[in-house]
């Protein structure tokens, strides 16, 4: 699961539209999988990856990274300007 958000710099009261806008997409910084499907996934007691063939395995310490820095995977889409009314009725 990733988390998309949209910033603006500045959006006009009057008519609801942003400028200088992004669409952002955090991506969920979760259990590796495994290299193969005969590895565990445990070392020492402790959960390191998924085996390939179980996806669906929880990971309690999943986390998303939104420090603004150039080694974070963050992506941004730049946009010329969106009605930010619009674009949050659209993504509910």
């Amino acid at each position: 699961m990733d988390m998309v958000f949209t910033t603006c710099s500045r959006v006009s009261s009057g008519t609801g539209f942003g400028s200088d806008c992004y669409i952002n997409i955090a991506y969920n910084q979760q259990l590796k999988l495994c290299a193969s499907s005969t590895d565990s996934g445990f070392k020492k007691g402790v959960r390191t990856c998924r085996p390939p063939d179980d996806l669906c395995t929880v990971d309690p310490d999943f986390k998303f990274d939104l420090r603004d820095d150039p080694t974070n995977v963050v992506s941004r889409i730049q946009t010329s300007h969106f009605n930010i009314t619009e674009l949050s009725s659209f993504l509910s």
